[in-house]
């Protein structure tokens, strides 16, 4: 096991901030940052990939002949990859939160949806800083990049104005991860530990450390 990750608390630590996403208010304004967030990714990708904005490219059709196909094509089946896209997504970015802590812990891992968040932990660990911020920032790395590249690829067609709307979605959907990687880089420049059951995250800092923020 790695020597930041502890089954027990070590003595001279105090918990000092707990992140609740049962908790209704909190809830309610993470979702309310995570469409802000979606909406801001769509809007940045689309002007830098297309100058424009596309999205009502899928909602403006030619009904002229040999409309019927083309309309299953270019608008139905790209509204059914985005529907599949995203609750594929969300299944893989816990995957991935999961494959993280399991290879930096070893640790035996929880899955879980509610209606806040989907959500992967380990509870019975906790997990230093390092640990702690690879496993909270891997899904964001990992998804903007292949994103990146699937949109530059699939270009401004239907199809690729729905990878863009995942892109979009799933990034929206990262805010409470980021608002972790926040805390771990900003409020806890001085280390910390953290224990993470998927839908709750406590941070502890030794007795006499101040953190910022």
């Amino acid at each position: 096991m790695k020597t930041d990750c502890y089954k027990e608390l070590p003595s001279g630590y105090r918990e000092d901030k707990v992140v609740d996403a049962k908790n209704v208010r909190f809830g309610v304004i993470m979702n309310v940052v995570a469409l802000v967030v979606t909406v801001a990714t769509y809007l940045l990708v689309d002007l830098v990939f297309a100058g424009r904005l596309t999205i009502s490219d899928l909602f403006r059709f030619d009904f002229s002949e040999g409309a019927g196909s083309r309309y299953v094509a270019e608008v139905l089946l790209p509204l059914v990859v985005l529907a599949v896209g995203m609750i594929v997504c969300i299944v893989l970015h816990e995957l991935v939160h999961g494959a993280a802590y399991k290879i930096l812990t070893k640790e035996k891992l929880t899955f879980g949806l509610t209606w806040s968040a989907a959500y992967c932990g380990v509870p019975n660990l906790f997990v230093g800083k390092k640990t702690a911020l690879i496993a909270v920032l891997s899904p964001f790395v990992l998804f903007t990049t292949l994103f990146v590249v699937l949109v530059a690829c699939v270009g401004n067609t239907p199809y690729g104005i729905a990878v863009k709307l995942i892109f979009a979605v799933h990034t929206g959907g990262c805010a409470g991860d980021l608002y972790d990687a926040a805390l771990l880089l900003f409020r806890y420049r001085k280390g910390c530990l953290m224990n993470d059951d998927g839908l709750r995250q406590v941070f502890f800092v030794q007795d006499g450390q101040e953190a910022r923020g």
